[in-house]
């Protein structure tokens, strides 16, 4: 019985440990980059530096990125991105990203570099400045993460590795001492082993 239950205790450690190495992956900026380093899944428009696109956006915050083929992180814009709302209205995009992105794929490196508010769903002209290093690069949009639930995600996979590790380790001992009880209760005992007096 004690070795069932220790057995299945592991099962649960290993189901647990699955949940949360999902939940870690889903944290990770896979979506940024492509295979190829080109703008991924998760980017809504993107404009080389310099260089100017129209680029729909629906209401909300986004994150400005900036990607470049090298091995290090790319450098900084000259200036601010120049955004223009659809009324004409200038964009205020010397602010923060909520959740900071790095993510490289294929010789490519991305990082955010500021973010800004879209009041209004439509069509924005996006206007990215040159790399102040004169470097090619391109200036990619995607929705910025809010830091609340971004932060309450790497704290529950945190306590899911804690719990991991302690969920196994509880299985393991009650396994290991199942099977030390059945094989204690296995051997014969001494009174068995002794012959019995002739009758």
């Amino acid at each position: 019985m004690l070795t069932a239950i220790g057995a299945l205790v592991c099962v649960g450690a290993i189901v647990l440990g699955v949940l949360t190495a999902r939940q870690f992956v889903g944290l990770l900026p896979l979506d940024v980059l492509g295979a190829d380093g080109a703008p991924g899944t998760g980017v809504v428009g993107s404009v080389d530096a310099p260089g100017t696109a129209e680029i729909h956006l629906d209401a909300g915050r986004y994150a400005i990125i900036v990607a470049a083929r090298q091995e290090a992180a790319p450098g900084e814009l000259a200036r601010d991105l120049d955004v223009t709302a659809p009324d004409g209205a200038a964009v205020a995009t010397g602010g923060g990203a909520q959740v900071t992105i790095n993510a490289s794929r294929d010789g490519v490196a991305a990082r955010s570099v500021g973010a800004f508010d879209a009041a209004t769903s439509g069509v924005y002209t996006v206007v990215a400045p040159p790399m102040a290093d004169g470097s090619d690069a391109t200036v990619m949009l995607m929705p910025d993460q809010d830091f609340a639930p971004f932060f309450a995600g790497i704290f529950s996979t945190v306590f899911g590795v804690f719990l991991v590790i302690i969920v196994g380790l509880v299985g393991f001992g009650l396994a290991v001492g199942g099977i030390i009880w059945w094989a204690i209760a296995a051997r014969p005992r001494a009174d068995q082993l002794a012959p019995r007096p002739a009758t």
